[in-house]
């Protein structure tokens, strides 16, 4: 079994968020990334939809989560403190080509509202 490498969360910058999607950011957006080996590999964060209202959002390659589950909760952890600190309602989609995506958000206290799933803590 290889062992894990050690992941880095970082505030995620404009120049990162650029590098990892290949276009400026368009919205205000408060993000996180998991940086492996000076890679960013995962971006996690919260871009706000209108006043008050947040959408918890998150992009890696396939397999990375089920690598390594204690970064993906450490960063949706911070995320939601920011999102409740701050007093924004806070929904998200789950994705469907993902296994138990609508799972890992009824975890974190999120339940389904329509297509949507809509944090409740």
């Amino acid at each position: 079994m290889t062992p894990t490498k050690r992941v880095e969360i970082k505030p995620l910058t404009e120049e990162m968020f650029l590098k990892f999607y290949g276009h400026p950011i368009q919205q205000t957006t408060f993000a996180l990334a998991a940086v492996v080996d000076g890679v960013i590999e995962m971006v996690g964060g919260l871009y706000l939809d209108g006043p008050k209202k947040a959408v918890l959002f998150s992009d890696s390659p396939d397999g990375w989560i089920k690598r390594y589950p204690l970064t993906t909760v450490k960063m949706t952890k911070r995320l939601l403190a920011l999102a409740t600190k701050r007093g924004w309602k806070v929904v998200s989609l789950a994705d469907t080509d993902r296994e138990n995506s609508d799972t890992f958000l009824e975890h974190f206290g999120f339940v389904k509202a329509g297509d949507l799933h809509e944090f409740i803590g």
